[in-house]
């Protein structure tokens, strides 16, 4: 650990310029993968799929 120290505190511009590109590569390869997120899975021979088509989208309703 000790060596990893001695190397980054002597080298301490490379390593914030190779943690720079780290964090644009995940940025570009995040937009890359797909701006759209889509939390909707669907299990169409599930038992909640079937009591969702039941209820038929009716939702929950206020008491009172």
């Amino acid at each position: 650990m000790r060596r990893l120290a001695i190397f980054c505190h002597r080298r301490a511009g490379w390593v914030v310029a190779v943690w720079l590109a780290v964090l644009a590569g995940l940025t570009v390869g995040s937009a890359l993968a797909g701006p759209e997120h889509q939390d909707t899975p669907t299990l169409p021979a599930s038992d909640s799929s079937r009591a969702q088509e039941l209820v038929g989208g009716q939702g929950a309703r206020p008491s009172g």
